[in-house]
């Protein structure tokens, strides 16, 4: 029998067998309030290796793990498991390969899947079309099995808003929310097929969840959808978790002459264009600087196992939230990276600016100054923002550094952790769970 408390959750990656923490907490959170608040969550995702900053965490809501991989080379079309000799043959095959071969295939192939699937990282969508191929009927029988009435579909990937359909044939009455976290067509705004798809699956959405709204309004604009069909959820952060992290960090002195800057998540150090989080520039200008006047930091470099220092710059590994929270704490300014020469931007800030905004350091924004991260940096009075060019990271940088020999680097920032409270997963869980109590 169907039961308005049962709720699945379809998502790319869950805790606790998550790959990335920053990819999968929204849901994480979510699905902790519902439960606490009497309902019962079901979640559905691949299983991977869980991430450094996943582990410990407490799972209170049903996991049911479907296959894994990322590379997508487990399983065959029928989902059952290759044999460790077939995947030994299959990376052979692909070792002996000659370079040039590779590079041409893999072109290839990320242009077909960017045509086709649009998505915001390369074959997120070959995956997870794959993933649902091989375990729709199941998705589909525990959606029966369990008498769920609403579900909720997070993107990217955005290969899973295309199950949609299928459930609204064996159901019609049940309600599917289609909760975004990156844009998928508004991205970079090319009307490829992925533009077609989004467009498609849009109709089988009854609510689609949007985290912020400049992103909400241009959706409505863009697919002719009616605002009462929309909700706005940001992706917020856990001020239960800060609390934690501040009991655990006390009251410790800052270096008094040292000006200490930490950028925190995922980044690719790779210097050119594509690169929307291109780090060189900075690191450059931290290089330059004297010895000891000036750290720059970046904490959750996958490559990294152990910290790493050269010049003026430490590199340190994958941590725990807790950790990352605590590195926030210890420093002076927060750094955060978005360039783009598209308009994600406008709509999304990054993964940690929430962090940011919660930890009372000043932040220091690079990339345009006409985006959602510059729009609350100047409305919170946050901190300070420049382009992504070597004048002008090297000018704020100098600026920085007086400004903490002076003991004045704490002034660039006027507001603290409560007025930015709104912005917490707790207050923005309120609003969804009114979303899904509307349906």
């Amino acid at each position: 029998m169907a039961d308005n408390n049962n709720i699945l959750i379809i998502a790319p990656e869950i805790p606790p067998r998550a790959n990335s923490w920053g990819g999968s907490q929204r849901m994480y959170y979510l699905a902790d309030m519902l439960e606490k608040q009497g309902r019962n969550v079901i979640t559905i995702s691949p299983g991977f290796q869980t991430a450094p900053e996943c582990v410990n965490k407490e799972v209170l809501y049903e996991p049911v793990y479907l296959g894994g991989d990322a590379g997508g080379g487990d399983e065959e079309g029928n989902g059952q498991k290759c044999s460790e000799g077939e995947k030994e043959k299959k990376r052979k095959k692909w070792i002996f390969l000659p370079g040039k071969i590779k590079r041409t295939i893999y072109m290839f192939m990320a242009a077909a899947d960017y045509f086709l699937y649009g998505e915001p990282s390369s074959f997120q969508g070959i995956f997870y079309k794959k993933w649902l191929k091989n375990y729709e009927e199941t998705i589909l029988g525990c959606i029966l099995h369990k008498g769920i009435k609403k579900v909720i579909i997070s993107g990217p990937s955005f290969a899973l808003f295309s199950v949609a359909g299928k459930i609204k044939k064996k159901d019609g009455s049940i309600k599917i929310i289609f909760d975004y976290r990156d844009p998928w067509f508004l991205w970079k705004k090319k009307k490829n097929l992925a533009y077609l798809k989004e467009k498609k699956y849009l109709k089988n959405a009854d609510c689609i969840v949007c985290f912020s709204e400049a992103f909400r309004k241009d959706m409505c604009r863009t697919f002719k959808i009616e605002s009462s069909k929309t909700a706005m959820v940001y992706n917020g952060y856990s001020d239960d978790e800060w609390k934690k992290a501040e009991r655990r960090a006390g009251k410790k002195k800052r270096d008094g002459n040292r000006l200490l800057v930490t950028y925190v998540g995922s980044m690719d150090f790779n210097d050119n264009k594509k690169n929307y989080r291109n780090p060189n520039i900075v690191i450059r200008a931290a290089e330059k600087c004297e010895k000891g006047i000036v750290e720059l930091r970046f904490v959750g470099v996958a490559a990294v196992e152990k910290m790493e220092k050269r010049n003026n710059v430490s590199y340190i590994g994958r941590v725990t939230q807790e950790e990352s929270l605590l590195y926030m704490l210890e420093s002076d300014v927060l750094l955060s990276i978005h360039d783009t020469d598209d308009d994600s931007g406008k709509y999304l800030v990054p993964g940690k600016f929430y962090d940011y905004m919660r930890s009372g350091r000043v932040v220091w924004n690079i990339g345009k100054e006409d985006g959602l991260a510059a729009e609350f940096l100047n409305e919170y009075e946050l901190g300070v923002s420049c382009a992504n060019r070597a004048d002008s990271v090297e000018g704020m940088l100098r600026r920085l550094i007086g400004l903490k020999q002076k003991g004045g680097i704490e002034k660039l920032r006027r507001t603290g952790g409560k007025e930015v409270f709104r912005f917490s997963r707790e207050v923005q869980n309120r609003e969804y769970i009114k979303v899904l109590e509307s349906l």
